[in-house]
């Protein structure tokens, strides 16, 4: 068995949507987005299995919109806008079925703020 490194560059759109929750009896909503650059290091297992590791920066926007509740009356809402650009990194495997397409796993997490958002998910990829 052979191991084959290599490196990469990966820039993605991320958008975590609107959240729902509740702070002391009052509902809130968030959404989170924004772009990712990364550098990615690959270690292939075998001809169509690779490992990866990626780490790098996220340049997010958040937006919390919060109801303003006195005395079990509505009075309004209040949103709240922030940015920033902070550390990102995950790790992954990709299964190529072809030379320039995969299918894989993925692990993220994403510092936004003083806050950890994970991600998840199922990727597909398009290599050249």
């Amino acid at each position: 068995m052979s191991f084959e490194i290599g490196f990469a560059i990966d820039v993605s759109y991320v958008d975590f949507d609107s959240n729902d929750f509740v702070i002391y009896g009052e509902g809130s909503t968030v959404a989170v987005n924004g772009f990712s650059l990364q550098g990615a290091y690959y270690y292939r297992i075998t001809e169509k299995l690779e490992l990866y590791a990626r780490a790098g920066v996220f340049m997010w926007d958040s937006k919390v919109k919060s109801l303003v509740i006195d005395a079990n009356f509505l009075l309004g809402t209040d949103a709240v806008k922030n940015d920033g650009s902070d550390l990102t990194y995950g790790v992954g495997v990709d299964y190529h079925l072809t030379k320039h397409i995969s299918m894989g796993g993925i692990i993220q997490n994403y510092d936004v703020g003083s806050n950890n958002m994970f991600d998840y998910g199922v990727t597909a990829a398009f290599h050249f």
